[in-house]
């Protein structure tokens, strides 16, 4: 990998996740990376499915759930000296706009948890994780069970 890696972390809490963002943390200290964290806050109640490309046009959408779990997070990764920014999102395609944010902001690496916070929420969406590696354009690192 070469100096300056951008990581891009989907975060949703879970302990999958959060091990994502420790090796994100490390590989972009040993690289001099940027971490952005991504929570894309899954929208059930939208009933057609939102292109990526529109879910993309609401970055900087700050909901309550999101704020704690960035804020939680912005003094780890200050204390480790790493260049990192946040991004919420609502969507119902939650695969698609971390893949479309990847590809869009030329992001190098995806370090993602193997699964989500929620079971039902997994169900009903499919493998967030199994697709982001089977059509992401850079490499994926998952964390977890």
């Amino acid at each position: 990998m070469e100096k300056g890696v951008k990581i891009l972390v989907p975060y949703d809490g879970s302990k999958e996740a959060e091990a994502a963002l420790d090796e994100a943390i490390d590989i972009a200290k040993a690289f001099d990376g940027s971490v952005t964290m991504l929570h894309v806050y899954w929208d059930p109640s939208e009933t057609r499915v939102i292109k990526a490309i529109e879910a993309t046009e609401q970055i900087g959408v700050r909901d309550e759930p999101s704020h704690r779990i960035f804020h939680d997070k912005e003094k780890d990764l200050e204390k480790a000296g790493i260049k990192h920014d946040f991004v919420s999102i609502r969507a119902t395609n939650v695969p698609d706009t971390i893949l479309k944010i990847s590809k869009d902001e030329d992001y190098e690496l995806i370090a993602m948890g193997s699964r989500g916070a929620g079971r039902a929420r997994s169900w009903l969406q499919g493998s967030v994780s199994q697709k982001v590696i089977a059509e992401a354009d850079c490499p994926v690192l998952t964390s977890g069970g």
